[in-house]
């Protein structure tokens, strides 16, 4: 609820309170009235006479005048409800940066009970389909069933994975802090993420990058691989923006960045199929094949990309994590 002086008073919504000071005109105020300084004209408000109104954040008093406010403004703010609020112009900008969070989330909510309705109707046609296996195989319902439930079970299991990890990018070689303060240590991650994004010329700001996170134990030798970046973004736009261009840093001259790669967040299923995929292309291409790739999630032949497309699927050949 907005707090306003001037019709109407409350002493509990006072900050630092001041007993025997004087006003404006030299007077003493009168102890049984509350007061505070206005922050912008510095002068001493008066509870019954002064026309002010305090910030929702900050909880800093002003005047009206000094606030810029017309009276037919300051009027309805004195006669609005609980859910309406004022703010400075020094916290307007915070506010304005989480409000804008809130929204993010919100309609990552709202897609995510799309999905989810999708789901409904995709499960529905899967159980549609068990009946009608069911009723064929009458005398092996049980086995039948515990194997088909399992399927439908680890089915649904993927595709949650799967949902959970839609906005999540994985970077490669992100140089690690040494410091042993985890303030530190993100603040060190984030610098080089933006290092990385501007490069990229991507623009993400605190509020579209919702969890930053290293993976696995940190290795303690000096000159240990660094552990792999997780990052979380408020949006699929913002990944897709970041992965399509990656193919960027390979070229680049910086010794940081052109040892940088970016992968989308694999379930372990996807890692294991990526990684039989990639061992497929390493013996294909040690019987002669030099021409090929993985595009897609499959081999096909090389086409006219450009120098560095495609460095992701070309990397180390490691075992599934």
């Amino acid at each position: 609820m907005v707090k306003t002086k001037g019709i109407r008073a409350n002493k509990a919504e006072l900050k630092n309170p001041k007993s025997q000071q004087r006003n404006q005109n030299g007077g003493t105020l009168d102890p049984g009235l509350d007061h505070t300084k206005c922050q912008v004209c510095e002068e001493i408000i008066v509870d019954s006479t002064d026309k002010s109104i305090a910030c929702e954040k900050c909880e800093y008093w002003f005047h009206q005048s000094c606030a810029s406010m017309t009276n037919d403004t300051f009027k309805i703010l004195q006669k609005s409800s609980a859910n309406v609020m004022w703010f400075c112009d020094s916290c307007k900008p915070e506010v304005d940066g989480i409000l804008k969070g809130v929204d993010a989330l919100t309609s990552r909510q709202a897609d995510s009970e799309a999905n989810i309705k999708k789901l409904e109707s995709k499960l529905d046609k899967i159980f549609g389909i068990l009946d009608k296996v069911e009723n064929a195989l009458v005398g092996k319902e049980e086995a039948m069933e515990k194997v088909i439930e399992q399927k439908v079970a680890d089915y649904m299991d993927e595709v949650v994975d799967k949902e959970n990890r839609k906005c999540n990018l994985v970077f490669h070689n992100v140089d690690e802090s040494t410091s042993e303060n985890i303030d530190d240590r993100k603040t060190h991650d984030n610098a080089k993420l933006q290092e990385i994004f501007q490069y990229l010329d991507v623009r993400v700001n605190d509020v579209q990058i919702q969890q930053l996170v290293r993976l696995g134990k940190k290795n303690v030798e000096e000159n240990g691989r660094p552990r792999l970046t997780k990052v979380t973004f408020s949006s699929v736009d913002i990944k897709r923006a970041i992965l399509g261009k990656a193919t960027k840093l390979p070229s680049s001259t910086d010794p940081f960045l052109n040892k940088i790669y970016i992968s989308p967040d694999m379930t372990p299923k996807e890692r294991e199929e990526n990684w039989k995929l990639r061992q497929e292309l390493a013996a294909r291409r040690k019987a002669g094949e030099d021409d090929i790739m993985i595009k897609s999630g499959r081999i096909v032949k090389r086409r006219d990309f450009r120098s560095g497309q495609g460095h992701f699927e070309q990397r180390r050949s490691a075992s599934p994590q």
